[in-house]
């Protein structure tokens, strides 16, 4: 059937192709709802008669439980590729370099088409992810499609696309048919073009299956493909149901062994009804749709049969992963294979890194079990903890300890009781990790081994992330020492940073020191997680001390590392960090725009705390330039707002609220109460300083104990020395803290503190610091121009500025956007916003026309 009004996405899928070929890889997403002609437009797409690139084939399949890689296992085998799953015993990012190495090895170019990413496992959109972050300079052109009428679908995309260039990326929204369109095919059909739309929408696979079946209207494309399918003989209807058991393609041998040899002739007759599709090995339907609605209307007692019947085949064959054969064991209701199969599917998802459907296979696992093991509850357990369901974790844990009690094996009690003491903390039962952690090394004190270390070391992790400081440096030694006998490097790494952190307030020289140490032995024994961990925790150690610059250096040095790493729950934490440290610097251009893309990414995580310093950034941007604040980031950390709530996540919740409270002049009671409280949660003054400092902001009243070993500028702010303290926030580059702490000043200072906040753009900041004056009598001067406009004729702002050094350099948008550390559309705002203000038509002549002014 002719394909309609598919001309332009054909024309930029071609011109893809054509920047690929070039060396210039390009990733495309054809997405829209099911039906629309998404697979259709690929084939379209590479039967092209220009097309000289190697072609290879993959997809994803509705198997209830996502096959770990499936796409890739398809690219592999389009390939002829062996894939060297060995690999992995090295990490999944050597696997992947290796495909990555495969695939651009063509000099004519390699078209990978992975098709309903919607369905797509964890490994499998980590891959893709890994690709589109890296093909930029690669002869590769990657085609997806997908599913975006539902949150799903929209959610896979978005983390597949997630930090790639926004200049290689072609998104091509498919449309449903016109009535001119559906017209035109219906009379070539001799049907009435005009009843066809209104019942189809234009849906062209519903188009199509009507048009195929005359004078009858069902009222759905189920039903229309069911009216087809009624009309076949027994033998070919019998042919589809079984075809339909196979959730993607039905290899052809095994539909034969299936049914019998007297099969042929049906296939036959289905492949000339444009029923189904034969690719030389492969049986598949024209549309999953249409697989969907025959499997449906199997009944369910020949639907267990027929499954029942390939599962006994795919036991016989090599080569079957775990999660094809379960998939079919499930459909067969055939609960022992189910019981077998289950943790050898979740095995397997856990050495390709899908997390999520490790988790799913550990459930299935233990809900078909008879009797369940320690150790598949334990490893059940990790598996949901690393997917953010701690409670579910902490219930697993438990169960799997009552057994090791019953075993008396004393190590696994407390080890286990220190796996538990991780799942309560994530589950913010902070006591009941305290009191795992101390049972556990209880339990192993007379058991001296890496278990105990790792004990010791939970102890002092907790009491660190509690400010307990003064009691991190026993637990912290301890495990140090009996790590370094036990030759664990990995264990010395996790002790040593919980240690230096401890050490922030009492002694930064040695802490700075651990924490180094820390990320040194992380990069030499190559433990990603532990060397984010590092770079996390000496950034915030330098943003605790208020030294500023230090911590964006080491913030911006540690950006690189986590996304080669695709680390990109650390990414996006490390992200909102930086944007907090942009906020105190003024570059709040900049610090939007990072904790804006940062924040967008919150619900790809299961762990609750990576988008924590986004949504920061994010809010106090928004509230000190008068924006409407992100309903989503503050509902989100108002959940840090709970009884057992540890003071570091309860603090920045609470200062946030009281700049909010005293911008506005509402809601100070319950701000000043929420204070009190994140004051009264921390053990020790010095990380609540600027705590103290606001409830007194917000009730003169209240006096401000002693601040300890705070950073200078807090202690000058409790003195009453407004001079003092903006000075050594100018000192650290902090204007917007200088110009608080002018605000707290004489009509001089006050008036400073206006100039610098309408500089910044805060203005109810400066607002609410005019009322205040006015109520005490003084008289608020008026601003002038901004200084960077009077600098900056062009009226170009500083991060304008950043883009338009790189543009002289003769930086491409992608490589500004790695430099910046921006996405790619953020350059691409930038640089229009460039080329309007200096009234200039490109890159050249913008750097040209900012030479001969004097900008550059």
């Amino acid at each position: 059937m002719e394909l309609l009004e598919r001309d332009e996405p054909l024309d930029r899928l071609r011109a893809a192709l054509a920047s690929a070929q070039a060396g210039h890889g390009r990733v495309v997403a054809i997405t829209g709802e099911a039906g629309l002609g998404k697979t259709t437009l690929v084939r379209a797409f590479l039967s092209g008669p220009d097309i000289r690139s190697r072609i290879l084939r993959g997809g994803c399949e509705d198997l209830g439980i996502a096959e770990p890689l499936g796409a890739l296992r398809d690219l592999a085998r389009e390939a002829g590729w062996t894939l060297p799953e060995a690999r992995l015993a090295s990490g999944r990012l050597s696997l992947f370099s290796d495909a990555l190495a495969e695939f651009a090895s063509v000099n004519e170019g390699t078209i990978l088409a992975v098709e309903d990413i919607h369905w797509a496992d964890e490994a499998t959109l980590d891959f893709l992810r890994y690709l589109s972050r890296r093909i930029a300079d690669q002869p590769i052109l990657l085609v997806v499609t997908a599913r975006t009428d539902d949150a799903e679908g929209r959610s896979q995309l978005r983390r597949l696309l997630a930090g790639a260039p926004s200049d290689i990326v072609v998104r091509l929204p498919l449309s449903p048919l016109s009535e001119t369109a559906v017209t035109a095919l219906a009379r070539a059909a001799g049907q009435r073009g005009e009843d066809l739309f209104r019942t189809t929408g234009g849906n062209a696979f519903y188009v199509t299956e009507l048009l195929r079946n005359p004078g009858v209207t069902p009222p759905s494309v189920q039903d229309a493909v069911l009216a087809r399918a009624d009309r076949l003989a027994l033998n070919e209807r019998r042919l589809l149901d079984a075809v339909s058991i196979f959730p993607r393609r039905a290899e052809r041998s095994l539909v034969l062994d299936l049914l019998g040899d007297e099969t042929g002739e049906a296939i036959e007759t289905s492949l000339d009804v444009g029923l189904l599709e034969f690719d030389g090995e492969n049986l598949a339907f024209r549309h999953e749709v249409a697989r969907q609605a025959v499997y449906a209307a199997i009944r369910p007692d020949i639907r267990r049969r027929l499954n029942s019947r390939l599962l006994a085949l795919l036991e016989h064959q090599e080569g079957i992963r775990p999660a094809r054969r379960l998939h079919h064991a499930r459909a067969a209701n055939d609960v022992a294979t189910v019981r077998r199969l289950a943790p050898d599917a979740a095995a397997d998802a856990v050495a390709l890194g899908a997390r999520l459907e490790a988790a799913q296979y550990y459930t299935l696992a233990i809900d078909s079990a008879d009797a369940v093991g320690a150790d598949l509850l334990e490893e059940a357990a990790w598996a949901h903890y690393l997917v953010g369901d701690n409670r579910r974790a902490v219930t697993l844990q438990a169960e799997a300890q009552k057994l090791h009690e019953t075993a008396a094996d004393v190590v696994r009690v407390g080890d286990g009781m220190r796996r538990l003491a991780r799942f309560r903390w994530g589950a913010n039962d902070i006591s009941g990790a305290f009191e795992a952690a101390t049972a556990a090394v209880q339990k192993l004190t007379n058991h001296p081994g890496p278990e105990l270390a790792l004990a010791l070391s939970t102890v002092s992790q907790l009491l660190m992330l509690a400010w307990q400081y003064d009691r991190v440096e026993a637990p912290a030694r301890a495990a140090i020492a009996l790590a370094e006998d036990c030759a664990r490097p990995d264990i010395v790494c996790h002790a040593l940073n919980n240690l230096g952190m401890s050490r922030s307030f009492s002694d930064a020289a040695s802490a700075r020191a651990d924490l180094s140490r820390s990320l040194e032995i992380a990069l030499e024994i190559d433990n990603p997680d532990h060397a984010a961990r590092a770079f996390g925790n000496r950034a915030h150690m330098e943003y605790h001390l208020c030294e500023y610059p230090a911590a964006l250096e080491i913030a911006t040095k540690a950006a690189p590392y986590l996304r080669e790493q695709e680390l990109d729950g650390f990414f996006v934490y490390n992200s909102g960090l930086r944007a907090r440290l942009k906020l105190h610097s003024g570059e709040w251009e900049e610090a939007g725009e990072i904790a804006r893309e940062a924040w967008s990414r919150h619900e790809d995580f299961g762990f609750v705390l990576y988008p924590f310093n986004a949504a920061l950034a994010l809010l106090a941007l928004q509230i000190r330039t008068g924006a409407t604040p992100e309903v989503g980031a503050l509902d989100y950390l108002s959940g840090f707002d709970s009884p057992d709530a540890e003071a570091q996540r309860l603090a920045p919740y609470a200062l946030l609220i009281a700049e909010m409270a005293w911008f506005t002049g509402t809601g100070r009671k319950e701000a000043t109460d929420l204070l009190r409280r994140a004051a009264k949660r921390s053990p020790i003054v010095e990380p609540v300083a600027n705590v103290h400092l606001w409830r007194r902001r917000l009730d003169p009243g209240i006096s401000i104990p002693d601040l300890g070993n705070a950073p200078e500028p807090y202690h000058l702010e409790a003195a009453g020395d407004w001079i003092g303290a903006a000075r050594a926030w100018a000192e650290r580059g902090a204007d917007f803290d200088r110009a608080m702490a002018l605000a707290q000043g004489d009509e001089i200072s006050r008036g400073e503190a206006i100039s610098i906040l309408e500089e910044l753009g805060a203005a109810p900041v400066a607002d609410r610091v005019r009322t205040e004056m006015r109520d005490l009598g003084m008289t608020p001067r008026r601003t002038g121009p901004r200084a960077s406009t009077i600098q900056n004729p062009a009226g170009l702002t500083r991060r304008q500025m950043d883009v338009l050094k790189c543009i002289d350099a003769g930086k491409s948008n992608a490589e500004i956007a790695e430099i910046l550390f921006i996405s790619s559309k953020t350059v691409d705002h930038h640089v229009s916003a460039i080329l309007a203000k200096l009234d200039v038509a490109s890159r050249g002549e913008a750097a040209a026309k900012a030479r001969t002014d004097g900008l550059i």
